[in-house]
């Protein structure tokens, strides 16, 4: 029987792999699930699809026949009771007699009862009794059971009003012991047929996806459109059932590219058909002809092969936006095509905001393009305020604090006008350099130290610039320039080169501090190079009589400065100082998107860490682990010390530390907390804890045996 391995994980999407050790099959998700029926299987066409890569079958009997170049993959079997108002017609055992199967067949417990849409209550009182039956008759069949090596289930949901009712019924069950150990998938049908009540399948799928474990295929099925696909991905679901898209193509259905369904009778000319398949090139064939020799069937098939030629593509285009980091963007795309769609993305990002947060990796080096008020919602944005928030602590050194506006070339040092800032900072401050911070003011990021301006998603975020600015914005950024403030000394000079929308935030944060906080800040705001350089100086004249004789020895050098608030940020507060510890620096390596950050101790010259300024992320090396190894942010603890091979797994974990996400860095503990190497994560730690087995750790240096 199949297993399923997480391979990484971005927000609530993930990449899986799906395997058969012993027939060395293996399907990576997210996945599309095609039918298989004796009507289909006579359009080799149809069949050339479903021989494609990451093709799940879906069978109604395990004794079916498939076509020989079909044989080979994965195949899902619901083989149900069928109940027809009530009478049992033909019944048949949930769990069949398997022995001559394949091990490639999943057998999926179901009963399909047209009954259950009389009234929810009636489907409450059903689901309980379909429970009942199936717990036992597995305590009837053991052996039979056990057999089976697991089981899918399938949850009906098509015309089920209220899930409020329902989803006690299914939290009782689904939390069954049975469930928690054999379960390998489970599909939900019709779960997003109700395009007016997404917010109630979306809970109801949370709620529920709590209790099952994580190494669980999920399954959507029923009126799903291809534009749906990326929000339903993004929500945690592995598979999409195509059948929809061939009912409805075989309906008369045709789907256009980006957009809905349009009746086939509507097309009347080769420009209607604005999609470049096999499919689409007969069609716009036979509509040039003169006269037509494809009878109807042929002529729906091939409608209903282009419907399921755009679901494939679509969820190629998924899988490399989730292989990239870009998921959570072209969600955002894809939002535009339905209003419907645009309110769930909604939803999802303010109802769950706080669990998307935690779950988000920056671990990444893609482009952010931030096209929307959306974007003010984006979970690797939202991160990145977060982290800076909350993990971020300025140079307690800081007198002269001197607030920029963003630039379009990132980073911003590379840009023409962060250049000019640069050097007229330079000249006027002199040595007293030291004392001075910057920070850059951006919308949606709110605000970025210049410390952090190579860290994802800085670096690589992009947005339209008007000069106006809307009030979630001002007050996003704001928020944002209040919580750096207040964590600056309360004597610093504010000094603000800004103009439009940057002073507008700049002006509300310090209204904010005055009404809200009762605090009162020295500020200058200027918008002109001669008037900037001139404060800067008379600001350090001023600093210059205040600490005449303050020496500077003790405090963290510029170069240290920034190594701490790397770490601090992406391995929690405290972090950066007990990796620098007497001393560290960087060395360039010979690619100039590397660093090397080296500590320099009493006992000689320790390389820590790998920065890597494409993405602004820190690789710990041995030694860089060992001094975090009491840092409990990111350590990973074993029940065991005797660890081979490269991965560790999950029956070897006893702890994982709270709020990482996948790609983190993690230093490994033994069971006595005694150091034993390095790694990254390969799941989500909340992740973890729902797993039952599969890959959990990535080690990159393990201990040396002595």
């Amino acid at each position: 029987m199949f297993r399923m391995d997480i391979l990484s994980e971005d927000g609530f999407a993930r990449l899986c792999k799906l395997h058969i050790k012993q027939e060395n099959l293996k399907i990576n998700t997210p996945a599309y699930i095609l039918p298989i029926s004796d009507f289909l299987s006579k359009f080799p066409s149809y069949l050339n699809l479903a021989n494609k890569n990451n093709v799940i079958y879906s069978i109604s009997h395990y004794a079916q026949h498939l076509p020989t170049n079909l044989d080979h993959h994965l195949t899902l079997c619901n083989e149900n009771t069928t109940y027809y108002n009530g009478v049992t017609e033909e019944p048949e055992a949930y769990i069949p007699n398997i022995s001559s199967s394949p091990s490639r067949v999943c057998f999926f417990f179901s009963k399909q009862c047209p009954s259950i849409f009389f009234s929810d209550e009636f489907a409450i009182e059903w689901y309980k009794t379909f429970f009942e039956e199936i717990f036992s008759e597995i305590q009837q069949n053991p052996e039979k059971f056990r057999q089976l090596g697991g089981f899918g289930l399938i949850v009906n949901l098509q015309h089920i009003i209220n899930y409020e009712l329902l989803e006690p019924v299914l939290r009782e069950y689904l939390d069954h012991p049975i469930i928690k150990e054999h379960l390998l998938a489970i599909e939900f049908q019709g779960l997003f047929d109700n395009k007016l009540d997404y917010s109630s399948s979306i809970n109801f799928f949370f709620h529920l996806k709590s209790l099952l474990p994580a190494d669980v295929l999920y399954i959507a099925s029923g009126n799903i459109k291809p534009y749906e696909y990326g929000f339903i991905i993004s929500l945690g679901f592995d598979a999409i059932d195509l059948t929809y898209l061939i009912y409805s193509g075989f309906s008369g259905l045709y789907f256009h590219h980006e957009e809905e369904m349009e009746w086939v009778r509507k097309l009347n000319s080769e420009d209607d058909f604005a999609c470049v398949c096999e499919f689409c090139k007969i069609l716009q064939d036979n509509i040039s002809s003169s006269e037509s020799n494809i009878i109807s069937s042929e002529y729906y098939a091939l409608i209903a092969l282009h419907n399921v030629s755009m679901g494939l593509v679509e969820l190629d285009r998924i899988r490399n936006n989730i292989k990239n980091g870009s998921i959570s963007t072209y969600v955002e795309k894809k939002s535009n095509y339905s209003l419907f769609l645009l309110s769930a993305l909604r939803y999802l990002r303010k109802t769950y905001k706080n669990q998307l947060t935690r779950v988000q990796s920056l671990n990444k080096s893609t482009n952010l393009p931030c096209t929307s008020s959306l974007s003010y919602s984006n979970p690797n944005v939202e991160k990145f305020r977060r982290s800076v928030m909350a993990n971020v602590e300025p140079n307690s050194e800081t007198r002269i604090c001197i607030f920029l506006p963003c630039s379009m070339v990132k980073p911003y040092s590379k840009s023409k006008s962060h250049r000019k800032f640069h050097k007229i900072i330079r000249s006027a401050s002199r040595k007293w350099n030291k004392y001075i911070s910057e920070v850059i003011i951006t919308s949606p990021l709110s605000l970025v130290p210049r410390e952090l301006e190579e860290v994802f998603p800085a670096a690589h975020y992009d947005i339209s610039v008007t000069g106006d600015w809307d009030a979630e914005e001002l007050t996003i950024t704001a928020d944002g320039i209040v919580s750096w403030i207040e964590k600056l000394p309360i004597d610093v000079k504010l000094i603000g080169f800004l103009h439009g929308g940057y002073k507008q935030a700049f002006e509300l944060a310090l209204l904010k501090l005055k009404d809200e906080k009762q605090l009162y800040y020295d500020y200058s705001i200027v918008q002109d190079n001669d008037s900037f350089k001139k404060l800067i100086e008379e600001s350090i004249q001023s600093l210059e009589l205040n600490h005449k004789k303050n020496k500077v020895d003790s405090s963290l050098s510029r170069e240290e400065l920034t190594i701490k608030m790397l770490a601090d940020f992406q391995l929690g507060v405290g972090a950066g100082k007990i990796l620098i510890g007497t001393t560290a620096r960087f060395l360039q390596s010979r690619n100039e998107l590397y660093k090397t950050i080296v500590g320099f101790e009493s006992y000689g010259k320790l390389q820590l860490a790998r920065y890597d300024r494409s993405s602004g992320h820190i690789r710990l090396n041995y030694h860089g682990g060992e001094k975090l190894k009491n840092h409990s942010n990111i350590s990973v603890v074993l029940n065991t010390s005797d660890i081979t091979g490269t991965t560790i797994f999950k029956p070897a974990i006893a702890k994982v530390g709270e709020n990482l996400c996948s790609g983190d860095e993690i230093v490994i503990l033994g069971p006595q907390n005694e150091y034993l190497g390095i790694g990254s994560l390969i799941v989500n730690s909340n992740t973890v804890a729902r797993m039952r087995r599969g890959a959990v750790v990535k080690i990159r240096k393990m201990k040396k045996e002595v």
